[in-house]
């Protein structure tokens, strides 16, 4: 997303999309920028780990309940 000015509105210039297969909606997101991970968590009791060098999904955790948050300091 782009904008030429902070009185214009946000322009859209590419969309890239994940490979991670929540069957319910997405609940949680979580990006942990030093090992380039991206965390998402869903209504499907799933927590997906996806590596945004590879880009594919490195790990699938089914949780007892559904994920509704994440935080960075859950990983380390």
């Amino acid at each position: 997303m782009i904008r030429d000015s902070p009185q214009e509105d946000f322009a859209l210039t590419d969309v890239n999309t994940l490979g991670i297969k929540h069957t319910s909606s997405v609940q949680a997101l979580c990006y942990d920028s030093h090992h380039d991970k991206l965390y998402t968590g869903g209504a499907d009791s799933k927590l997906f780990t996806y590596d945004m060098l590879s880009q594919r999904t490195i790990n699938e955790l089914k949780c007892s309940n559904r994920v509704r948050n994440c935080a960075n300091t859950f990983f380390y």
